[in-house]
């Protein structure tokens, strides 16, 4: 694994940038005002399922920020070629980084500001596990649809069923997200001589999920869109927390929920910031501050 140090003024981090949506991509577009061209970007993931806009939004990223750091989502492991597998997506995903120079291994930042003191910046890829798969799921019932109030349509919604696969070649494996988190081995070995801010697409708690009045949430317009589905299925597992645990993060950034949140559990502050698509900024569920990227270090 590379040792390579970089520099930065300061680190900035958002994911669910979706710019399949024009007013996404409009969106990151009007960052360039903001005199990034010292700082580094976190992208927690979802940037688009097409190859095409990923490669045109790193070419515009990388105009404005001096550094950028990436993992894919689930958005962008859709294949809707039949003749290749999601797996086939990742590595055609991970080749385009490596030409447009987008990080998705460890790197150690040092500081334009000599007195602020080093840290890393951990990828971590991961996946979800569902309720029926086996231990490290987030699922919890959910009420609405336990009481026969709406009907359960999860599988029926949900796009990663339809657009989504991964062979296990593994046969010490299970389920898919065992498969993508050993991709982590080698980052997880490493010893890291600094603070550690560690990010991954998918959720690794269940509790960063719900309002919860002992855990000190900033919340966003707390509503439930879809209450026929159970997102909580499809939130990700409880062994992304045990990698971050091994890392000993002091920050953790995720996404894919396209709620924002900022909860202190422990030594390690869980970040969410979405951009998230148009109409949930327009309805309230996520502020007007998810317009650009939060400023995390």
């Amino acid at each position: 694994m590379t040792r390579e140090t970089i520099q930065s003024a300061s680190i900035l981090a958002i994911s669910d940038i979706h710019c399949d949506h024009k007013l996404n991509f409009n969106c990151i577009k009007s960052w360039q005002d903001q005199n990034n061209e010292d700082n580094t970007l976190i992208i927690a993931g979802d940037i688009s399922d097409k190859i095409e806009v990923l490669e045109r939004t790193f070419l515009e990223l990388k105009q404005q920020f001096k550094h950028i750091f990436y993992v894919p989502g689930n958005h962008e492991l859709w294949q809707s070629d039949r003749n290749k597998t999601s797996k086939d997506k990742l590595n055609e995903i991970l080749d385009l980084c490596r030409f447009a120079d987008i990080y998705t291994r460890p790197r150690k930042v040092e500081f334009l500001d000599a007195n602020k003191p080093p840290i890393w910046i951990v990828p971590l890829f991961s996946w979800y596990i569902k309720s029926h798969e086996g231990p490290g799921s987030l699922f919890k019932k959910k009420p609405v649809i336990e009481s026969g109030e709406v009907q359960d349509l999860t599988e029926k919604l949900w796009k990663d069923n339809y657009l989504f696969s991964w062979p296990l070649d593994n046969r010490d494996v299970t389920t898919v997200a065992e498969d993508i988190l050993l991709l982590n081995h080698d980052t997880l070995k490493t010893s890291y001589d600094a603070a550690v801010i560690s990010f991954s697409h998918f959720l690794p708690r269940q509790d960063l999920m719900f309002k919860n009045p002992n855990l000190a949430h900033r919340y966003s317009r707390f509503m439930d869109p879809y209450p026929e589905f159970n997102f909580s299925e499809v939130a990700g597992c409880q062994q992304i927390e045990a990698q971050i645990k091994k890392l000993n993060s002091r920050i953790h950034i995720y996404g894919h929920q396209h709620r924002n949140r900022d909860v202190l559990i422990g030594n390690t502050r869980y970040l969410s910031h979405c951009l998230g698509y148009p109409q949930e900024r327009e309805k309230g569920y996520l502020p007007k501050t998810s317009s650009y990227p939060l400023l995390v270090y």
